[in-house]
């Protein structure tokens, strides 16, 4: 009897990765997850000085100084003035016993406040080094009386006011504005400056 010899080739097929270790297919790796507390721009704080020059055609004949703080991203309000009464009369018609037409005064007062009033924006701070602002400002007086009837006056108030919007660097001082004073040759030149706090 014969025996016959049967050689079964057997193909075994086997992954080879760097550093010649077979290893099964790698798992992908989680997707990244955003930080629970990201980090936050630093919002820098500076130090306004706003000088109101007082101009008699070119030459300065005073100068008033306003200083406040303010910060990047808010804004800022400054209020220097005084509380002036302003007469206000309303008129009550009487019963008809009185007469057709018959009314009774009243008067009141309400207050205007007079001074300066300014409104000021800082917008975030810029790579450059330069600031973002907007700024409002309005310089009120109190002019003449003036006849209101009924034996009484009423005071005048003049008013100059000016916005606007700029890029400027901390450390140097602008002039942002010049508003002309009512009534005469005076003008109002104003002075901006940001210094910056450490």
């Amino acid at each position: 009897m014969k025996t016959k010899l049967v050689v079964v080739a057997v193909s075994l097929s086997v992954a080879f990765l760097a550093g010649g270790h077979a290893r099964a297919q790698d798992k992908p790796a989680p997707p990244s997850q955003p930080e629970a507390n990201p980090p936050r721009l630093l919002e820098r704080s500076y130090r306004v000085r706003l000088v109101a020059h007082r101009q008699l055609g070119a030459k300065r004949i005073g100068s008033v100084p306003y200083e406040f703080v303010a910060k990047e991203g808010s804004q800022s309000t400054l209020r220097v003035g005084t509380e002036v009464p302003v007469p206000v009369t309303t008129f009550t018609a009487l019963s008809e016993k009185s007469g057709a037409g018959a009314f009774s005064p009243a008067t009141s007062f309400q207050y205007k406040v007079v001074g300066v009033s300014v409104d000021l924006i800082l917008g975030r701070g810029l790579a450059s080094g330069h600031a973002q602002v907007r700024l409002q400002m309005e310089h009120s007086v109190i002019g003449p009386r003036s006849d209101v009837g009924g034996n009484l006056s009423a005071p005048q108030f003049l008013t100059s006011n000016a916005k606007v919007e700029l890029m400027m660097r901390p450390g140097e001082s602008y002039q942002v504005a010049s508003t002309p004073l009512a009534g005469g040759e005076e003008s109002l030149v104003w002075e901006l400056e940001l210094l910056p706090i450490k």
